[in-house]
């Protein structure tokens, strides 16, 4: 069936983005992968994998597995509703080093440095990918982790203050879910998590803002979570500041006024001017 991107859309790609005929010296996989990044970027809207197979002259089948194991992978995203794929923000934030001003206009990225420094902590900004917690962005603490904390890597979402903030968005039904998959699939009866206890630490979030979890016999670490204020896009992200388990507990209040700060701060400057002069002079 074919979808609903527009006409003009199909026509106005680039020729050097569809052309793979001269790419027989690279990789093929990782060159079709670039080429489908370069066509989001130039469409700027979700593609259903037709679209993508025939913009790009690739095989139907071969489009379809590299768009699902890069959703995988979290680059993607896949829309159920239309059957359609669009990248996600960790491709937006994977070359931010580069040019940090250039994303968000510097502002939630700055906020994440200011509570690195407050805290001498690391700070991770985290999505939602299936199951799991995955880090988009991640500054390194000046304290005494035993090892970084790697941008793209995944942890369970009912084992991380991250993934417990982005399970509290969920209907309950959802949690249950995820928690019994998690369950079914655990190394040893140690990891499993019992669903009232995460359910417990999931409404903690709804209600008061933030969690910690500590993870002091299995990791030696923690963290103190956070949801980020809702961006132009409406994506769901959690910050969390982490850190060996023991100084997140002695630490916990001072550092969660600090992140709980920086985030209101940040919501200010996403508001637009009129609705920000409202909220300051308290009119409606």
């Amino acid at each position: 069936m074919r979808s609903s991107t527009p006409a003009r859309l199909l026509t106005d790609v680039p020729q050097e983005i569809g052309d793979l005929k001269n790419s027989t010296r690279l990789v093929k996989s990782a060159a079709r992968v670039l080429r489908i990044f370069e066509l989001f970027d130039v469409l700027q809207t979700e593609l259903p994998v037709c679209d993508v197979s025939e913009m790009l002259k690739l095989p139907q089948s071969s489009t379809s597995d590299l768009l699902h194991c890069m959703a995988e992978l979290g680059y993607v995203y896949f829309n159920p509703m239309t059957r359609s794929f669009g990248p996600t923000s960790l491709v937006a934030l994977l070359g931010v080093w580069i040019a940090p001003s250039m994303v968000d206009k510097g502002h939630l990225l700055a906020t994440l440095e200011r509570v690195a420094a407050r805290t001498r902590q690391a700070v991770v900004l985290s999505i939602k990918n299936r199951t799991s917690a995955q880090t988009v962005h991640a500054i390194q603490g000046q304290g005494s982790m035993d090892r970084p904390v790697v941008k793209g890597s995944q942890r369970p979402l009912v084992h991380s203050s991250a993934g417990l903030v982005l399970l509290a968005d969920l209907p309950d039904s959802d949690i249950r879910r995820i928690a019994m998959r998690y369950n079914a699939e655990a190394d040893s009866e140690e990891t499993k998590v019992s669903f009232s206890e995460l359910m417990a630490q999931t409404d903690h979030v709804r209600t008061h803002g933030w969690v910690i979890r500590l993870d002091a016999e299995r990791t030696g670490m923690g963290g103190i979570g956070m949801p980020v204020p809702l961006t132009a896009s409406n994506e769901r992200f959690a910050v969390s500041v982490i850190g060996r388990a023991a100084d997140i507990e002695m630490n916990q209040d001072e550092w969660r006024e600090i992140l709980g700060e920086e985030m209101e701060a940040y919501s200010l400057q996403q508001m637009p001017p009129a609705a920000l002069a409202a909220d300051i002079v308290g009119t409606p």
